[in-house]
């Protein structure tokens, strides 16, 4: 499996970040880290190769993105602006820096990406994905919040809101022409019921209210009481929505 190493400077971040490449052809996928986690953790937890066939077929090329947790996780748990504007930070590097480096590696890629990301990953997926659908062709996200008051508490702001789809989707306005988008992308969101998943669920059952009432079809799946916060979970849900996502 071909496999390349980058390390750029990032504008928004403020630092170099590194980034990993497996594979040369096909969807573009971008993979986002949990927390606490670099671009090499996707492929020391057995991600990668939990997705060497697609890989190795040609099917997509993985690109893992590296975190930023020392920027955004300091703010977790004491909600304040420099906390958003970190995560907000997090979001344009991915955007605006990240995948336009990826679609010169591989321009011949399908015009939309794929986006997932486990945990913390998750959630930052399920953001960059909803708010800019036209970029992509669905989301795979597991373990993922939904609320930014999962990370800052009762603090608000304009940016927070804007990271928060189980918020912002509840006043998606009738003629948005991101509800088109949304209904034409394939959306998959998962989560355990098992130990460490406890203060995640309540961020997808809030997310699957407000999809469901602004009518956006969506996978919203729950598996069972013994699936953990792990990465061996992760391994197998990866795989099946996978399959799923490149039908």
């Amino acid at each position: 499996m071909e496999k390349r190493y980058f390390t750029d400077y990032s504008y928004y971040v403020g630092r170099d970040m590194t980034w990993h490449v497996h594979g040369s052809a096909g969807r573009i996928v971008i993979a986002l880290p949990s927390q606490g986690d670099r671009c090499w953790d996707y492929e020391n937890n057995g991600m990668v190769a939990a997705l060497a066939p697609w890989i190795e077929r040609g099917e997509i090329m993985l690109v893992c993105a590296d975190g930023a947790d020392d920027l955004i996780c300091p703010q977790v748990g004491r909600g304040s602006r420099s906390g958003s504007l970190a995560l907000e930070s997090y979001y344009n590097y991915i955007l605006r820096e990240l995948m336009p480096m990826a679609r010169r590696l591989n321009p011949a890629a399908p015009e939309k990406m794929l986006i997932t990301g486990c945990s913390l990953g998750g959630g930052m997926a399920a953001d960059v994905f909803f708010r800019k659908p036209e970029r992509f062709s669905g989301v795979i996200a597991l373990s993922g919040w939904y609320r930014a008051s999962l990370l800052f508490g009762d603090y608000t702001d304009d940016l927070t809101y804007q990271n928060s789809p189980a918020e912002f989707l509840l006043h998606l306005p009738a003629g948005d022409s991101r509800r088109a988008l949304y209904a034409q992308s394939k959306i998959y969101l998962c989560c355990g019921q098992g130990s460490g998943e406890e203060a995640l669920l309540p961020q997808l059952d809030a997310m699957q209210a407000a999809l469901e009432q602004q009518n956006i079809p969506a996978v919203v799946d729950r598996w069972g009481w013994d699936v953990n916060h792990d990465w061996y979970w992760w391994q197998k849900q990866i795989v099946y929505f996978m399959e799923k996502a490149l039908q």
